[in-house]
């Protein structure tokens, strides 16, 4: 089978982890061609040398405005469907999911589109939200993270739909247990989606009923903000910032329980390898339902609620069975998507849309 996939960047995301994932694990058996619509000067996700890749933006179209830039991208990207004549067409996000649309239009290509977050927040403008619901009815197939994004969109669209969820590496799935798990973790980008501050002022309400620490690894725009409001809390050497890792797999060995404080998620990347790991975890009942479909009911909690964090991470600290139990429940779920696993649902669902 030749598939393309398509995708703005591989620039070190969530969907463009999991497109690498897909790309580097199908090109063992399948022709792979690996679209973007720039080239990132800083770290991307490595790609094997099977795998063909081109760049839509050869010169910088980042001055132009939207329609003419978009229009620029969708003729570049349907000019190489027809060159290179590929089966499937795979896009990850929003405008690029629009592009393949409309790219594979009465071609010999089967256009394949997936939602990787909140559609409410994937989609924000009305012209977005009605591009999609227009758009993704020509779409010969679509990928949902979830049973709630997949409910954004009419019967139509969820009619020739399939709910995949991300892998995980297997690195994950091996644990460490001579190490002295203490403290608490947090893995992700330092951003207003990931919404860190309700873990600080969990961490404000208990800092005298534990000694246990938060340890936050990830880099973002909202760095030295967060560092500001952990100076304000008094919590300078209970919150510490790690900055970024290569080896969270091995670091997260050290740690007693996982917490995150989104407002919304597709499907988290970082719980899913944390439940890999057998760790106990807190995080928010957020858009759109990831974690509800991931973790076990009293492992979530209200979206910014401190408070009911801040309860439940003594709950946890105070009693190991409990920590067990959750850890033990979350090891068997995260079974389910083993990176092998996943790919292979991935490739039936290709012959599925072909038609073998």
């Amino acid at each position: 089978m030749k598939i393309m996939l398509y995708i703005n960047t591989l620039g070190k995301g969530g969907a463009e982890r999991v497109m690498s994932i897909l790309a580097n694990s199908l090109s063992q058996k399948n022709e792979i061609i690996m679209v973007n619509s720039f080239k990132l000067d800083d770290e991307e996700y490595e790609l094997n040398s099977r795998i063909k890749r081109y760049i839509l933006d050869i010169n910088d179209l980042n001055n132009n405005s939207f329609i003419k830039k978009n229009y620029y991208r969708t003729k570049k990207l349907r000019k190489l469907i027809k060159k290179i004549k590929p089966d499937i067409c795979l896009s990850f996000m929003a405008e690029a999911n629009f592009r393949n649309i409309i790219a594979c239009a009465f071609l010999d290509c089967k256009a394949i589109v997936s939602v990787r977050n909140d559609p409410n927040k994937e989609y924000p403008t009305k012209l977005f939200s009605l591009l999609a619901k227009t758009l993704y009815t020509f779409a010969d197939g679509i990928v949902f993270q979830t049973k709630e994004a997949r409910d954004y969109f009419n019967s139509k669209i969820a009619s020739k739909s399939e709910i995949i969820y991300n892998p995980v590496n297997q690195n994950f799935y091996k644990t460490n247990e001579s190490n002295s798990k203490k403290d608490i973790v947090m893995v992700g980008r330092l951003n207003k989606q990931k919404n860190y501050y309700v873990a600080l002022d969990a961490m404000n309400i208990i800092k005298d009923k534990t000694e246990y620490n938060l340890h936050i690894y990830g880099e973002g725009e909202e760095k030295e903000s967060l560092i500001t409001k952990v100076q304000e809390l008094g919590l300078a050497n209970r919150v510490i910032f790690e900055g970024i890792i290569s080896n969270v797999d091995e670091v997260l060995d050290n740690y007693c329980l996982f917490i995150m404080s989104s407002d919304y998620e597709g499907m988290p990347n970082s719980v899913m390898e944390a439940m890999a790991k057998g760790l106990p975890i807190l995080c928010t009942d957020c858009p759109c339902g990831g974690p509800k479909e991931l973790l076990l009911e009293d492992e979530l909690y209200p979206v910014g609620d401190a408070r009911t964090l801040a309860k439940k991470i003594i709950n946890m600290i105070d009693d190991m069975a409990l920590r067990d139990y959750f850890a033990t429940k979350n090891k068997e779920k995260a079974e389910e998507f083993k990176e092998d696993i996943i790919v292979e649902k991935w490739k039936n669902y290709f012959m599925k849309v072909i038609g073998e």
